[in-house]
């Protein structure tokens, strides 16, 4: 009896087909995960390369942007401490390229009350349109009106 072969049935003959198969479809299984989990790293990096750029784009933009801001505002302060007392224009203008390009950054209030600065200018402008220009920011007119005590009217 022990020597009789054991005769296969159905089940057998099916165990020895898949086998393989098997082996085939967990070969496959791990090609599968291995491709994925490299397109997804890869992806990943992508993304991580790309915010870096980004990022290094970005700041050299900023540094470009303040280094620019940096020279306007030493040419602007270099022709406002160059212009003379009496060219009261130019120190105005000045002032207004100040308060425009950085109102932000800078308060330009004490520069508007210099206290050498003459009362009147000279028959050439009417005292009147110089004031008026220098108190056009409505948000500011009374701190300044009340400030200056009376000499500078309503525009």
């Amino acid at each position: 009896m022990a020597d009789e072969p054991k005769k296969k049935d159905h089940w057998d003959k099916l165990g020895i087909v898949l086998q393989p198969v098997g082996g085939l479809l967990t070969a496959m299984a791990v090609a599968y995960v291995g491709v994925t989990g490299s397109r997804i790293l890869e992806d990943r990096q992508s993304r991580e390369t790309n915010a870096r750029l980004y990022s290094e784009l970005m700041s050299r933009r900023e540094e470009a942007e303040s280094s620019l801001r940096k020279d306007m505002l030493v040419a602007i302060i270099e022709k406002y401490l160059a212009s003379s007392e009496n060219d009261l224009d130019a120190k105005v203008l000045q002032l207004e390229r100040l308060a425009d390009n950085f109102h932000d950054s800078l308060d330009l209030r004490p520069l508007f009350f210099d206290p050498r600065r003459p009362r009147e200018v000279g028959a050439r402008r009417p005292a009147r349109d110089v004031r008026c220009r220098l108190f056009r920011f409505p948000d500011d007119r009374q701190t300044l009106a009340s400030r200056t005590r009376g000499a500078a009217p309503w525009c």
